[in-house]
């Protein structure tokens, strides 16, 4: 996937409460949209470990990411 666990596990966190793409660029301090949705919510996507809250509408601004149960059972994992 390219990313570190810490990368994955704070994207994840940040979804358990769905999260708009700005708010959790804001949090990892990445500035670029498209490098970003393309290194960390693309992956995350494929991966199903997050979910789009508005999947018919991709591009929608208001759409936010949600983590599912596959990415919740890796957060706990981790967190043991």
């Amino acid at each position: 996937m390219g990313l570190s666990q810490d990368q994955v596990c704070k994207v994840l966190e940040l979804c358990e409460k769905s999260a708009l793409i700005t708010e959790i660029m804001e949090a990892l301090d990445w500035k670029h949209r498209t490098k970003f949705r393309n290194k960390f919510i693309h992956p995350l996507l494929e991966a199903e470990l997050i979910e789009m809250t508005i999947p018919d509408k991709p591009q929608s601004p208001n759409q936010q990411y949600v983590i599912t149960e596959k990415g919740e059972g890796l957060l706990e994992r981790v967190r043991r």
